[in-house]
């Protein structure tokens, strides 16, 4: 078996090295379009530091692409950590995002829970998918698309 480059996460609690189940961005795919707001409602993939291997019990994530919601309409989430080590979070939105006026896109998940974001943050599995791939092959995002930086001291 070849050497995990990424782990992924379900609902932030159940980890697994990416490509164990299917090829990679199949099963990017795959867990994006089974997200249904109930028992799959949290997805995230994140880089294996280097040197470890999966699985080491003291890993954990410090910088990933999350998601929460339904395959129908999910939000997306960048967390990296900035050059002098304080993370920073973003919510995604597509290519012309705007952010002005009041987030009015309700996203729910997890039974209850419900989070609402500007038009344009919102994706179904399809439109996220290319997000996932392009972080899992480049660490990033796709050009274009716009990066709002949320507030962790509010959470």
């Amino acid at each position: 078996m070849a050497q995990r480059t990424h782990a992924s996460t379900l609902n932030w609690r159940s980890s697994g090295a990416l490509g164990d189940l299917f090829e990679p961005h199949e099963e990017i795919s795959v867990t994006l379009s089974k997200m249904n707001g109930k028992s799959i409602w949290g997805y995230s993939i994140w880089r294996i530091p280097e040197g470890q291997e999966w699985p080491d019990n003291d890993m954990s994530p410090n910088a990933f692409l999350q998601s929460a919601g339904t395959a129908e309409r999910m939000t997306i989430e960048l967390r990296e950590i900035s050059d002098d080590g304080t993370p920073r979070q973003y919510a995604i939105g597509r290519p012309g995002t705007a952010h002005g006026g009041q987030r009015s896109v309700p996203v729910q998940w997890a039974g209850a829970r419900e989070v609402l974001v500007y038009p344009g943050e919102d994706f179904t599995a399809a439109q996220a998918a290319p997000v996932y791939i392009s972080y899992y092959e480049t660490g990033r995002v796709p050009a274009g698309y716009v990066l709002r930086e949320l507030d962790l001291r509010a959470s």
